[in-house]
């Protein structure tokens, strides 16, 4: 199962609290912070971590991602073009695309107008973040579906860990990642967590027979926390090695 990506919203002007919010991010694992086109550097600053923002001024403070639709079609700043060809964030997405640039496609998806325009920038887009107001699963189910066969990753904008799991479980593909929305350090924990297990793939068991029993001698008993460090078939804690009065056992 691939694999799923956090990013954290830390685009605001009150950058102390930002900051706060980035730095948790950081602590919890997110992979990319959106930012606005001023905090670039200041992100950069806090930690090794990719950074999205709309294109800043500066050419030295390019981010790694850049957005389009912050300020402009894609967040409602500027109206939707009857005619989508005439939009000018689709236009520009193809030009900083055809300049070797990673581009996200940022759209609040404030209707079915919108929903279809984020389709649309969603094929000339490395990345598609779409935030809903008052839409929970149907506009989500439709962009999944309809930009399955581009290449695209779509992040879903998220408020708590409940959304997060049903972005990341929409149509059983789910969103490609999340855009986390909160200030609350608690709540980022939680979701990164959601995100981490979604993209987990279940392990499937399978019955097994014990032949033999073989007595090795003494032993002592041992407890080794590697909760951080497990993965398929680590089984340090497993008491099924062990039989009573420290006698050690070998199952083969």
């Amino acid at each position: 199962m691939k694999s799923k990506t956090t990013w954290i919203k830390a685009d605001a002007d009150n950058w102390d609290a930002q900051k706060d919010r980035i730095t948790t991010s950081l602590e919890s694992g997110v992979e990319c912070v959106l930012t606005s086109e001023d905090h670039v550097a200041k992100v950069r600053e806090l930690g090794d971590i990719l950074v999205a923002s709309p294109l800043p001024r500066e050419v030295s403070e390019m981010p790694d991602i850049v957005v389009v639709g912050v300020g402009g079609e894609g967040d409602g700043t500027n109206p939707l073009p009857t005619d989508l060809t005439g939009s000018m964030d689709i236009i520009t997405a193809q030009k900083l695309s055809s300049e070797g640039k990673t581009v996200a496609g940022y759209v609040i998806i404030l209707n079915k107008e919108y929903e279809r325009f984020a389709a649309e920038l969603g094929r000339v887009c490395d990345y598609l973040v779409v935030v809903g107001t008052d839409w929970k699963v149907i506009p989500l189910e439709n962009l999944i579906a309809g930009l399955f066969e581009e290449n695209v990753e779509i992040i879903a904008g998220v408020r708590d860990s409940t959304e997060a799991k049903v972005a990341l479980e929409t149509l059983e593909h789910g969103s490609d990642g999340i855009l986390i929305d909160t200030d609350d350090p608690s709540e980022i924990k939680r979701i990164t967590g959601t995100v981490e297990r979604a993209g987990t793939s279940a392990v499937s068991l399978q019955v097994a027979r014990v032949t033999a029993v073989k007595p090795v001698g003494m032993g002592d008993r041992v407890c080794v926390d590697t909760c951080s460090r497990e993965c398929l078939l680590d089984h340090s804690q497993t008491d099924s090695f062990w039989c009573n009065q420290r006698q050690r056992t070998v199952l083969t």
